[in-house]
């Protein structure tokens, strides 16, 4: 089994991910936003989410969840809100850098091309 990657080898610029602004309270709604960047060991920066064509702002020192699916792995990271930019052009908030990763692997082996020939 691979090693788990840590939370630096797994971002993307534009990946998917699922934010949970309010991780206290279970029924509330997990939100797509989009990774915008990040700063190793400090910060992560994501899109505001889009709620009925709206950004959600997504305001500082709240409580938050980012899960999402890179590489084969399903991860997971809470934190708080650091700051939000709520511009009209390019709203984002940035989240502090986990101290934690949580990662689980998909499948524990690579899937293997084969030929099999067959008659009917």
């Amino acid at each position: 089994m691979a090693s788990k990657p840590g939370l630096d080898e797994l971002l993307s610029v534009g990946l998917a991910v699922s934010v949970h602004p309010n991780p206290n309270v279970k029924t509330s709604p997990r939100l797509k936003a989009y990774i915008r960047g990040w700063s190793k060991g400090k910060y992560v920066l994501i899109d505001q989410p889009v709620v009925n064509m709206r950004f959600l702002p997504v305001k500082q020192n709240r409580p938050c969840v980012v899960r999402f699916i890179a590489q084969g792995w399903v991860c997971g990271f809470d934190g708080l809100v650091v700051s939000s930019s709520e511009s009209i052009d390019q709203p984002y908030f940035k989240m502090e850098w986990p101290d934690k990763l949580a990662v689980i692997q998909v499948r524990k082996d690579e899937r293997v091309g084969i030929d099999v020939p067959c008659t009917l």
